[in-house]
């Protein structure tokens, strides 16, 4: 505001003879009042710094008492406030020296006979800003100052003074805008939210998803059973050993139940393969049509062309890799059928091979549905990034809450019937009988016995004194 003044006082546009004569001896009367004024801050700034530098050189008295400081009154906490407030009023010293010598310098352009031309003019609007500007500058180190002084007092004292500089500052220094200048600046900030929104959110929104699939691919390699997805494999690791074993009119058996489960899991992938495919084509065939199918009033984002096509890059490379992840499920399970009816494949290297190609098409079978998942959030991205973002986060939410298990324990039961019938055992009391005595045995021992919660097979394997147990009996 300082400066729109000033720059006001030199407008010598239609201005005659004798009104720039009125002008040029007024004009130095008033620079001359502020570099008085700048010359007498220097003055002060100059002499406080020399009274600091007294001060910290008298190192017996402190002429501010302990007692009355509340917070650390150590020596070198002591130097840096005087380094602080020295700096400072050396700051505001050099500020009013430069802006003194800016309004001498306009007050020679001004006293110029017939600087009147537009050049000189402009010289003089520059050297009264730099003036101005520089005298604002040593008012700013002056409040500095005042912060730094009330430090010497404590902590608290120097942060309520920085709160209510500010505070007073705030109400002086901004004017009060019109309205219509806000409508402005507000839809001006709104088109501009409106362009580069996409550039905030967007790799927001797919950082969110890396950094869940790398954490969990890292919880996949090092902790296998932590995750769904390993603690699966494993499952159908042991359903492929299962079904191999045994001998091989047992094992023709069990490998028409497998055919029938791989078959399923096969035309699952080929049906979402498929699917991926045509919705390829479906974007390419989109991507050639030169008209948008989303208005762009309902877009709230950027709409520019490219903008629009990388959206159907992104949304077309994520369903061409879950076609080609789910091309590679479908091969391994059907390769997985081939392994298990080979007649006579019970050997252990024969069941690995089984093994590894029903992991690996359930690997790339989680792979194109992740795939998947991203094609959503980007396919939402065509109605702008902020729906693209909710989605991410809603995504990762949702899928921390399916990929991670709470144990990685092999439970046999649920844990409400694990929970029941451990509270069952507590309150039974075991017994042997043995040539018509009864020994009881306490609770952990039982436990430690080798059975299956079978009586008779109890009775074959339980052995007492070198001698088998004619009886056991489990009686609340």
């Amino acid at each position: 505001m300082v400066n729109a003044l000033n720059s006001n006082l030199f407008t010598f546009d239609g201005c005659g003879t004798k009104m720039l004569q009125r002008m040029f001896l007024t004009a130095p009367a008033v620079i001359s009042s502020n570099t008085t004024a700048t010359i007498n801050l220097a003055s002060i700034s100059l002499t406080l710094c020399s009274l600091i530098e007294a001060w910290m050189a008298n190192s017996t008295n402190n002429f501010v008492p302990r007692e009355i400081i509340h917070g650390n009154t150590h020596r070198s906490i002591i130097s840096i406030k005087y380094i602080c407030l020295l700096t400072c009023f050396l700051l505001a010293f050099s500020c009013f020296v430069q802006s003194t010598r800016h309004f001498f310098h306009s007050n020679y352009l001004l006293s110029t006979v017939g600087a009147t031309m537009r050049i000189d003019v402009k010289k003089a609007k520059r050297a009264v800003q730099r003036g101005s500007e520089f005298w604002s500058l040593g008012l700013r180190a002056l409040y500095f100052v005042l912060n730094f002084l009330l430090w010497f007092f404590g902590a608290i004292p120097m942060l309520a003074s920085s709160s209510v500089t500010v505070l007073i500052l705030s109400c002086h220094e901004f004017k009060n805008p019109d309205t219509n200048q806000l409508r402005l600046e507000a839809m001006a900030f709104l088109h501009f939210l409106e362009e580069y929104l996409d550039v905030v959110l967007i790799p927001t929104g797919i950082l969110i998803m890396l950094i869940y699939h790398l954490f969990l691919l890292y919880k996949y390699i090092n902790h296998p059973l932590s995750t769904a997805i390993g603690s699966e494999n494993n499952d159908k690791k042991t359903w492929v050993g299962k079904i191999l074993h045994g001998k091989d009119v047992e094992v023709a058996k069990k490998v028409k139940t497998a055919i029938d489960v791989l078959s399923s899991n096969t035309s699952a992938t080929t049906t979402l393969a498929s699917i991926s495919l045509t919705l390829c084509s479906l974007i390419g065939a989109w991507m050639a049509n030169s008209n948008n199918f989303f208005p762009k009033e309902i877009i709230y984002g950027n709409t520019n062309p490219t903008t629009i096509s990388i959206k159907y890059i992104c949304l077309l490379t994520c369903f061409l890799l879950a076609f080609s992840c789910f091309v590679q499920s479908a091969r391994h399970f059907v390769h997985s059928n081939y392994l298990l009816t080979t007649p006579g494949a019970t050997a252990e290297s024969d069941v690995k091979k089984a093994k590894k190609a029903v992991q690996r098409g359930s690997e790339f079978w989680s792979l194109g549905l992740r795939a998947l998942y991203f094609a959503l959030n980007f396919l939402l991205w065509f109605f702008g990034p902020i729906p693209m973002f909710a989605s991410s986060v809603v995504t990762v939410v949702i899928l921390s809450c399916h990929d991670f298990k709470k144990s990685c324990g092999d439970q046999k039961w649920p844990a409400s019937a694990k929970a029941r019938s451990d509270h069952l055992l507590s309150n039974l009391r075991f017994s042997i009988i043995l040539k018509n005595e009864v020994t009881e045995l306490p609770t952990h021992v039982v436990h430690m016995l080798p059975f299956n919660r079978n009586l008779d097979a109890i009775n074959e394997k339980l052995t007492a004194g070198g001698k088998l147990a004619k009886k056991i009996s489990l009686s609340p």
